[in-house]
C-alpha cells in the first residue's frame, strides 16, 4: 500500500488522510479465491523506499499486488520503480473504473532475483481496485497456480435508466435488479466502496453510444465474478 496519507483502519484520521481499505478488501478477495499466504507492506511516498520494498517482496513472494502509485501523480512511484527493477509489460486499460492498471515483471536491473516475479499494479481508488482484481487479478492467480480460468457469463438485461452521454471508455456500472431491470446502485464514483452493498452485479455500458431506458446490456452477477 503506497501513500503517506493511508491510515490503518481503527486509528483516528488526521487531516488529509484516508483509511487503507484496499488492503482489507483485496485480502478478503484473496481468501475467497483460495488458500494464500500474504504479507503486507505500507510504503512511504518515496522512490528509494518503494524500490527497496519491491526488491524485498520479489525475493520472497510469488506475486505482488500494489494499490495505487501507477498513475501520473507526482508521488506515484510504483510504475517508475517497476520499470527500473524489471519490465512493465502493460499500462492502462480502456475501462471505467480501472484505467491505471499496470502489469510487469520484477527480476532484472538491480532487483537481484533469479526468476522474474509478476507484479500487478491495481488502481488506488477502491472500486477500480475491486473491478480490476476480479477481471485481471483472479485471472493471473489462476494462471500462476495452473487453474482453469472460465470467462464469466453475461446475461442480457434491460436498463432501468438512460445513458444520455456517450462514454469514452466501456463502463462497468454497479447495479441491482428491480422489477426485472437494472438500476444504478449507489454513488458510481470509483472511490465509493459502499456502492457494493446490496449490489447484484456489474452492467457493461459500451463506449461511444447513448442508450435509452429499456436498452439491453450485458449483466455480470457479482457471484459469478467472485466465485466463477
Amino acid at each position: 500500500s503506497p501513500g503517506d496519507e493511508l491510515t490503518p483502519i481503527g486509528e483516528p484520521l488526521k487531516p488529509g488522510s484516508i483509511y487503507d481499505s484496499n488492503r482489507h478488501m483485496v485480502n478478503a478477495l484473496l481468501e475467497s479465491w483460495g488458500k494464500v499466504e500474504c504479507q503486507h507492506i505500507q510504503l512511504a511516498d518515496n522512490l528509494a523506499a518503494t524500490k527497496k520494498a519491491l526488491v524485498q517482496l520479489a525475493s520472497s513472494t510469488d506475486l505482488i499486488f500494489t494499490f495505487g502509485g501507477v498513475s501520473v501523480g507526482e508521488e506515484d512511484h510504483i510504475k517508475q520503480a517497476g520499470s527500473e527493477l524489471g519490465e512493465i509489460q502493460s499500462w492502462k486499460v480502456k475501462l471505467k473504473p480501472g484505467k491505471p492498471l499496470m502489469v510487469g515483471l520484477l527480476g532484472r536491473g538491480d532487483s537481484g532475483t533469479e526468476n522474474p516475479t509478476p507484479i500487478l499494479g491495481l488502481p488506488g481508488n477502491p472500486l477500480s481496485a475491486f473491478v480490476t482484481f476480479l477481471l485481471f487479478g483472479q485471472t493471473l492467480l489462476n494462471h500462476l497456480s495452473f487453474r482453469e480460468t472460465v470467462s464469466p457469463i453475461a446475461y442480457p438485461m434491460p436498463l432501468g435508466f438512460a445513458i444520455n452521454s456517450a462514454r469514452q471508455r466501456p463502463e462497468l456500472v454497479r447495479v441491482r435488479i428491480e422489477n426485472g431491470k437494472l438500476v444504478k446502485n449507489g454513488n458510481q464514483s470509483s472511490g465509493a466502496l459502499a456502492s457494493l452493498i446490496d449490489c447484484d452485479g456489474l452492467a457493461l455500458v459500451p463506449s461511444d453510444i447513448c442508450l435509452e431506458e429499456g436498452s439491453t446490456v450485458d449483466f455480470y452477477p457479482l457471484s459469478a465474478l467472485l466465485y466463477g
